[in-house]
């Protein structure tokens, strides 16, 4: 595969990001049958499991990054609730 020039990223939130599964699931196998992870088809039946589950939660997103039209990665994530996490800053970084 030869990189574009540039990665596009797709955002899907709710029940868009739900149905998004076979758009990344290929690029999921892919990474994971490799050495570390090793997966196989129980634990890729497994991850698809728990993502049906997770893609059900309220502000669940998902990230899918394409090199043209091959999906070169994906993430997840859910905000947390405005308010609940702060972070500050006492010093600069130097």
């Amino acid at each position: 595969m030869t990189p574009t020039k540039e990665l596009a990223y797709e955002r899907f939130e709710g029940q868009e990001a739900a149905r998004q599964l076979d758009v990344f699931i290929a690029a999921y196998e892919e990474v994971y049958e490799e050495p570390p992870y090793r997966e196989g088809p129980s634990e890729v039946a497994e991850f698809i499991s728990h993502y049906q589950i997770y893609a059900q939660r309220a502000r669940m997103r998902l990230i899918i990054a394409r090199d043209g039209d091959e999906v070169v990665g994906f993430t997840t994530d859910i905000p947390l609730a405005e308010g609940l996490f702060e972070v500050r800053m006492i010093e600069p970084f130097s």
